[in-house]
C-alpha cells in the first residue's frame, strides 16, 4: 500500500530482501486514479449494501434501479485519517470529487466514498439510477477529479432483479453463469465480413473450429446494449490451450452465385478462408456447407446460413469522426441494417506512450449514438481510428464434435481519427 504521506509527483521505490536492496525504480504518483476490483474476467466486485450478508451481484442476482451498491476498488486518493498497514474499524470518507456512471447514466445518489476497513482498499456506495440499461454486462465507470476515468467493468442489472437477460446474445444470466464455468469446450463459427476503410473494401468468408481448454467461455470485452466500455491497454487474452478441429472441405455460396471453396491453412488448423465479392446492397443469404473431417479432432458435416438485410447498413456521418474533441463526445449516425440487430461503435487512439480504446453498442433502430465525453477522456490525445459495425443476429448450427456452433455476418466501416 502506497503510504498516504507520499507526495504527488515523481517517486522512487526499492525492494529489500535478506538485507539486499534492489535498484530504485521511478514512478509517478497522481492525486487519484480509481481502479475497480474485478473477477471472472471483467465483472465488477459489487455487493448489495443493504443486505446483512453483503451478497454479490451476479448474473443470477441482478441489481435493479434503486438498489444500493457497494463497489470495491482502490485509488480514491490519500487518506491520512486511517492506517496504511492495519485493519480500521471506523474508516473515513475521502474528499476526492467523484462521479459514478452505470450504463452511461450518472448515479446522482452517492452515499459514501472512502476507505474500507482494509488498508489501501476503497469503497463507493451508490444507488443504481433509474433509466439504466438492463443486461448482464452493464458497465460501471468512476470519474475522479473531473477527468480521470477508472476501468469500466460490468455488472448485471434487471428492472426486476434476479436473473439478468442479455438480448444481444439471446442468453439469460443462468446460461451465462454456466458458460463462465466452462473450461473445456469445442466451438465452430462461420462468418461473412465486409470492411470498408480508407484503403478500400474487403469482403471475406471465414470458418473456424477450435477446442479450448483451460480458459473460460466468457471473459472480458462484452458490453450490454446502450453502453460503453474502455480499455487503456491490452489486458491479455486467454491463457489456456487452443487446438484446431478438422471440418473437412468447407464451401460458401453467396447470393445468386456458385459455391466457393474455402482454403484450409495447415499452419493454423481448423481455420478456413475465402475472398468474396462485395456484399450486395440488398443483402441476401450466404450458405455454408462442410463435409466433415476425420480423426480424433474431427467435426461432423454441417450447414449454416448467414443472412444480410435489405438494405445493409451505411455509416452516414463518417467525416465527423475524422477529428474528435474528446470533451464534446462523438456522435455516430447510420441508416439500414436489420431490425432487431445491433450497431457496435469503437475507437482507438495512441499518444504519449499510451494506447486506449472504447466499445459501445446500440440498437440499429436508434439511428444514432453519442459516445459520452467521460468515455473518450479514457483515451489519450493522439491518432487512431473510429469504426462502426452492424452484425447480423447470431444463428446456430449443430455438428458432431461441437458443443456450440454459430453463424454471423458483419458490415463495418472505419476512418482515420485524430482525438484531441
Amino acid at each position: 500500500v502506497l503510504p498516504a504521506a507520499v507526495p504527488v509527483g515523481q517517486a522512487t521505490i526499492t525492494a529489500t530482501y535478506n538485507g539486499q536492496n534492489s535498484s530504485p525504480v521511478s514512478f509517478t504518483v497522481v492525486p487519484t486514479a480509481y481502479g475497480i476490483d474485478v473477477y471472472n474476467g471483467n465483472t465488477a466486485v459489487t455487493q448489495d449494501s443493504t443486505s446483512s450478508s453483503g451478497a454479490l451481484y451476479t448474473p443470477t442476482n441482478s441489481a435493479k434501479p434503486g438498489s444500493y451498491v457497494t463497489l470495491w476498488g482502490s485509488g480514491l486518493g490519500a487518506n491520512s485519517a486511517d492506517s496504511d498497514t492495519t485493519f480500521t474499524s471506523s474508516p473515513h470518507a475521502i474528499s476526492t470529487a467523484i462521479q459514478v456512471f452505470v450504463g452511461g447514466v450518472q448515479a446522482s445518489n452517492v452515499t459514501f466514498s472512502g476507505a474500507s476497513p482494509y488498508p489501501g482498499v476503497h469503497i463507493i456506495v451508490f444507488q443504481v439510477p433509474q433509466g439504466v440499461p438492463n443486461g448482464c454486462f452493464v458497465p460501471i465507470a468512476v470519474v475522479t477529479g473531473g477527468t480521470t476515468l477508472s476501468n469500466t467493468p460490468t455488472m448485471a442489472i434487471d428492472n426486476n432483479g434476479g436473473v439478468c437477460n442479455e438480448p444481444s446474445y439471446g442468453l439469460s444470466g443462468s446460461q451465462i453463469s454456466q458458460l463462465q464455468t466452462l473450461t473445456d469446450y469445442k466451438t465452430g463459427a462461420v462468418i461473412v465480413g465486409q470492411s470498408t476503410s480508407p484503403s478500400g473494401t474487403n469482403t471475406a468468408a471465414i470458418a473456424s473450429f477450435s477446442h479450448y481448454t483451460g480458459t473460460s467461455f466468457y471473459t472480458s470485452g462484452t458490453v450490454s446494449i446502450g453502453a460503453c466500455t474502455v480499455e487503456e491497454a491490452a489486458t491479455g487474452g486467454a491463457t489456456g490451450t487452443v487446438t484446431g478441429l478438422d471440418a473437412g472441405s468447407v464451401t460458401v455460396t453467396p447470393p445468386g452465385g456458385g459455391a466457393i471453396s474455402l482454403q484450409a491453412f495447415p499452419q493454423s488448423p481448423g481455420t478456413y478462408f475465402g475472398q468474396l465479392s462485395s456484399i450486395p446492397s440488398s443483402g441476401g443469404t450466404f450458405a455454408f456447407a462442410g463435409t466433415g473431417g476425420a480423426g480424433s479432432n474431427a467435426v461432423g458435416s454441417f450447414t449454416a446460413n448467414v443472412n444480410f438485410p435489405n438494405p445493409i447498413i451505411s455509416w452516414t456521418n463518417q467525416s465527423a469522426s475524422a477529428s474528435v474533441t474528446r470533451s464534446a463526445g462523438q456522435t455516430y449516425t447510420w441508416t439500414g441494417g436489420a431490425p432487431g440487430t445491433y450497431v457496435t461503435m469503437s475507437g482507438s487512439a495512441s499518444g504519449n506512450g499510451i494506447n486506449g480504446s472504447y466499445t459501445c453498442i446500440a440498437r440499429v433502430e436508434a439511428g444514432s449514438f453519442t459516445v459520452p465525453s467521460y468515455i473518450l477522456l479514457g483515451l489519450p490525445a493522439g491518432t487512431g481510428d473510429s469504426m462502426l459495425t452492424n452484425s447480423t443476429n447470431y444463428t446456430t448450427f449443430t455438428a458432431s464434435g461441437l458443443d456450440f456452433g454459430f453463424a454471423i455476418g458483419s458490415v463495418s466501416f472505419s476512418v482515420d481519427s485524430s482525438f484531441k
